[in-house]
């Protein structure tokens, strides 16, 4: 097994956590070897940051607040173009449904006068059923009439009792 070592961070680097140029890492010797050989650690050193302390500090955090003002400016650019782009998925949708309405409005319009042409043919077909209903009524009351005056004329002749009272007919039959 191997044993736990101290090492100086000489590049930001992401390990068990974020650990920043000039903080101190314990590692095995084994699983340092390769961040050793690529310049991110190197053995620690008590004396490698005494006099940079104070101004690796100040360039940490003026470090850090450029990284951390160049994320904001990142996320404001994305939130900026994800609000153009929900205000054109909007205006996409709004567009869509005035056609919709209108497009309703006109079939709307369209079913209307459909309907007002077929009760307007209706009333007309009602009207020409009625006068022949009543024209029927008149022929039939007229055909009536004749049929009772024929009735009443053949009432009011005389009846003959048999053959010989008949009055003989010129015709021939």
């Amino acid at each position: 097994m191997s044993k736990t070592v101290k090492y100086d961070v000489l590049r930001e680097h992401e390990g068990d956590r974020f650990y920043r140029k000039g903080e101190s890492r314990e590692l095995k010797a084994d699983e340092a070897k390769q961040l050793v050989g690529l310049g991110v650690l190197a053995e620690h050193d008590p004396d490698r940051w005494k006099n940079t302390k104070s101004s690796t500090a100040l360039q940490a955090v003026e470090s850090r607040k450029t990284e951390i003002d160049k994320l904001i400016e990142v996320e404001d650019q994305r939130l900026a173009d994800a609000r153009k782009t929900a205000d054109e998925a909007l205006e996409a949708i709004e567009d869509e449904v005035a056609k919709a309405k209108a497009d309703a409005d006109n079939e709307t319009l369209g079913i209307t006068q459909a309907v007002a042409d077929a009760k307007a043919k209706a009333d007309e077909d009602l009207k020409e059923i009625e006068a022949m209903v009543d024209k029927a009524r008149t022929d039939a009351a007229a055909e009536i009439d004749k049929v009772k005056a024929e009735v009443e004329k053949v009432k009011a002749e005389p009846k003959v009792a048999n053959k010989a009272e008949q009055v003989p007919s010129n015709k021939a039959g």
